[in-house]
């Protein structure tokens, strides 16, 4: 017969083991890709991520005025990350930082590890359909081409981000002028000389009809001239005038005799003056 307090031990045993269950340990995959999402930064309000403490002040702002000016001409955000260690690799980093900080479609990130003499590039799906990859890879040379005269790695960084901005912002202007050769300046330009243009052609319009309709009634008081209408007998309407007479004889002249009766004759109306 088991005693009450072996029967506690067991309970208390098995109640462990299945709480040990319950929370076992994530795999090693899965608790690598949880640390990496939890340790990613911030968006920095400046576009700059400088945690491996390359840059001075000064260089800081002068990399910011050019991701800013980058944005405004271009309309791209421009992130610069600097780091010294990396638990994952330089271009899953730049990948995953690109992914959540871009605000839009048209993302660069730059990510600069400490130590080695490159830069990793993520570019977004948007920018790669408007400037095709060998112009890309020409502004990466540019850029490393420029760095490359600068022995400290905080001036080979800001010279390259500098050249970067100016090549790609280039490039980028060509390819959409290309794609859209109406430009939205050239369109406002092109609309206002359509509007002038209707307005002329208004104006000579509704002046031509003016006229045209001046001519017209010019014309239609022409074709009926005013004419003397004459007499027209028996014509209740006529026109011209009216008069009466009553045959009497004259003062001091005998009446005629009167006539015999005979069969009525057609009577003539007295003929009008």
């Amino acid at each position: 017969m088991v005693s009450p307090r072996a029967a506690l031990c067991w309970a208390m045993l098995m109640a462990s083991l299945a709480a040990g269950v319950a929370q076992a340990p994530p795999a090693p995959g899965e608790a690598r890709a949880a640390d990496d999402a939890a340790a990613l930064p911030p968006r920095p309000n400046d576009g700059i991520l400088d945690e491996a403490r390359l840059l001075s002040a000064a260089q800081r702002t002068a990399m910011a005025a050019e991701v800013q000016r980058l944005g405004r001409e271009s309309d791209v955000e421009l992130f610069v990350a600097a780091y010294t260690l990396l638990n994952e690799g330089v271009q899953d980093r730049a990948r995953r930082l690109r992914r959540e900080w871009a605000s839009g479609d048209r993302c660069i990130v730059a990510l600069y590890r400490r130590g080695e003499k490159n830069l990793t590039f993520s570019v977004s799906d948007e920018l790669t359909s408007i400037v095709p990859t060998a112009q890309l890879h020409e502004v990466y040379q540019k850029a490393a081409a420029a760095a490359a005269g600068r022995e400290e790695p905080r001036e080979q960084l800001v010279l390259a981000i500098q050249t970067f901005a100016d090549e790609f912002t280039a490039v980028l202007k060509r390819r959409e002028a290309d794609a859209n050769p109406f430009g939205l300046s050239k369109l406002a330009v092109v609309g206002g000389v359509f509007a002038v243009a209707l307005l002329i052609l208004g104006a000579g319009y509704w002046t031509n009809e003016r006229l045209t309709r001046k001519k017209a009634e010019r014309d239609a008081r022409s074709l009926f001239p005013e004419v003397v209408v004459g007499t027209r007998l028996g014509a209740p309407f006529g026109g011209g005038t009216v008069a009466e007479i009553e045959f009497r004889p004259a003062p001091g002249q005998a009446p005629p005799p009167a006539a015999a009766p005979s069969a009525a004759a057609p009577s003539h109306p007295a003929p009008r003056a």
